[in-house]
């Protein structure tokens, strides 16, 4: 059995104590990815010169919440029955690969970013600072650790962040399932930056993150709300939708009223006029108070943009601080949810939860 350890940095996982011992990757025929409680039991086991990088990796349960063990690593592994090379065909792949390496290197690309979006932990890495192959005859049994009585004396705590953003078992399936169906939206990855901005308190970039996500958020929303009516022939009554002859007898429907308006239309026009126009609402009518802060979004973006730097003395604007940026990334989230994305994004805050001890 070939095992290949990819480190990728910090990550944090939730696993059960039903959780299965790896998961077949539909996304990558015959291959599979390794429950990470698997780890300190396979470094014992390898079969190969080269396992000082392997076993010289982090590995470290935290502790128990709800019996479900909180872990974190620095890498994760792949493993693969599979001799031959040869033997592999993937969909996503542009080009043949060479190797293995070079097919676990092109495939973990594609498969770390719907893995952050689909658990929205935001600082897993989606680049690969180092690849190992490993062997193993078989894979050890799976012995999901018991958490040891309560004591007074000893206390586990974690950042209820990590908790909010575990890695779980459904989080691998859906990033699995979405990188065959490239279910990815632009505007979630983006806000997504601006979470990990945030975090890591580059206000200046997690505000420019938040505006560009909102736009673009937008204009997504309504192109297919827009592109679903053109396809239903009119189903909107408010619609002036209009055929179009073009050459060799072909008919194209459009509606010109919300081609100017969208071709014409700034940020809050996009959440005021065009979408009145082909939602039916508006955030300005609708929600007043969360459209001001739109609107203040936007002057930041604008301000950061020509200058820079923010001045305190400038009215109507976030400004780079730790408050006012996660003012900013709320006011987004609240935005993306007025708009029908209901997708839960867990804030980093100092905020802490007691763990069981293991």
């Amino acid at each position: 059995m070939k095992i290949f350890l990819l480190s990728i940095g910090r990550i944090y996982w939730g696993i059960k104590k039903n959780d299965p011992p790896l998961q077949n990757l539909k996304s990558l025929p015959n291959f599979f990815l390794i429950n990470p409680l698997l780890y300190s039991e396979i470094k014992k086991n390898v079969e190969t010169n080269n396992s000082e990088t392997f076993i010289e990796s982090e590995f470290e349960v935290s502790g128990f919440l709800n019996e479900v063990a909180i872990l974190e690593t620095k890498y994760i592994l792949l493993g693969t029955e599979l001799e031959n090379i040869d033997d592999i065909s993937v969909e996503f792949l542009k080009t043949k690969p060479f190797d293995y390496m070079d097919l676990i290197i092109e495939y973990i690309y594609n498969f770390l970013p719907n893995l952050r979006q689909s658990s929205k932990q935001v600082t897993i890495n989606t680049d690969v600072t180092a690849i190992q192959l490993l062997t193993l005859s078989k894979l050890p049994d799976l012995i999901f650790p018991q958490p040891t009585e309560k004591s007074n004396l000893l206390e586990s705590a974690i950042k209820k962040y990590w908790v909010d953003t575990k890695v779980t078992w459904q989080n691998i399936s859906e990033a699995d399932d979405n990188v065959i169906i490239q279910n990815n939206p632009v505007y979630e990855k983006l806000l997504l930056d601006a979470i990990h901005a945030y975090n890591v308190k580059d206000y200046r970039r997690a505000l420019l993150y938040s505006a560009i996500s909102l736009e673009t958020l937008a204009a997504i929303k309504l192109d297919d709300e827009y592109e679903l009516a053109i396809q239903n022939r009119n189903l909107k009554a408010q619609l002036r939708i209009v055929s179009f002859p073009q050459k060799k007898g072909k008919v194209v429907l459009k509606d010109p009223v919300y081609t100017m308006l969208r071709e014409r239309a700034r940020f809050l026009e996009l959440l005021h006029e065009v979408a009145l126009y082909i939602l039916g609402k508006s955030l300005l009518l609708e929600d007043h108070t969360l459209y001001q802060k739109a609107e203040k979004i936007y002057k930041t973006r604008n301000k950061i943009a020509h200058l820079g730097e923010l001045n305190n003395d400038v009215q109507g604007i976030f400004y780079m601080n730790d408050a006012d940026t996660l003012q900013a990334i709320e006011c987004t989230i609240d935005i993306f949810k007025w708009f029908g994305v209901n997708t839960d994004f867990p804030i980093p805050k100092f905020e802490f939860i007691k763990l069981d001890q293991i």
